[in-house]
């Protein structure tokens, strides 16, 4: 599996991308022009009576269709949007954690809170995988590290390396720079490593999703008839 080339299906998958329209005045020009002048589309009809007066009665509307429609309809779907759409119904279709993961690190400004259903994900990961007992005071400073190192593992997989020193680290957490690396050092890369297993997670997933919905896709058209 070609990684980067599956996280840049992914970035375009989610990005914004709106289709280009021609607005309010390009509408009004693509439709039908009505041309006014002085004589009446349907002429006139005049009524005589019997006392030789000559009264003018406009003549009733004629109705017809329009044979030729000027202009074009707009599409519904951009061809770039429908070839977008097998990777979006697969990452819809992962877990919440994982597409939680997906729509923050691949995603844009629109995803950004999406990192705070990671978290508790993280850390209940990493609490698990712990062989001993941690107090609840180091357990506590570390709670508030694990979004730290969602956002860094990030930035570094979007090509914005973000680290952090030790000394940075240990003044987030409020020790100082020799009781981080005597208790919180191995815990920090730990953590660190776990984002960066969940991306690789995420990713198989979501390849795994994405191949299982074209087998069945096309088992669908093969059933209805479509040769491929």
């Amino acid at each position: 599996m070609n990684i980067e080339w599956v996280r840049g299906s992914v970035r375009y998958a989610l990005a914004d991308i709106r289709q280009v329209r021609n607005g309010q005045l390009g509408n009004l020009a693509e439709k039908t022009r009505i041309d006014a002048s002085r004589f009446n589309r349907n002429p006139p009809r005049f009524l005589s009576y019997a006392n030789g007066r000559m009264v003018r009665v406009p003549s009733s509307p004629v109705k017809a269709k329009q044979t030729r429609v000027k202009g074009k309809s707009v599409i519904l779907m951009h061809e770039y949007d429908y070839s977008l759409v097998p990777w979006r119904r697969a990452i819809g279709s992962l877990d919440e954690p994982l597409q939680a993961w997906i729509r923050y690190c691949y995603g844009d400004y629109r995803y950004h809170a999406e990192q705070l259903k990671v978290v508790p994900y993280v850390w209940q990961t990493f609490i698990v995988r712990q062989p001993g007992r941690i107090s609840g005071k180091v357990k506590q400073r570390l709670q508030g590290l694990a979004l730290l190192a969602v956002q860094v593992v990030a930035r570094e997989i979007d090509g914005r390396p973000d680290r952090y020193t030790y000394a940075e680290l240990a003044d987030m957490v409020g020790v100082t720079a020799d009781n981080w690396r005597k208790w919180y050092q191995g815990f920090w890369r730990e953590i660190m490593d776990l984002c960066a297993e969940i991306d690789n997670l995420s990713l198989q997933q979501l390849m795994k999703k994405k191949s299982g919905n074209w087998r069945s896709q096309n088992k669908h058209l093969q059933n209805s008839g479509f040769r491929l």
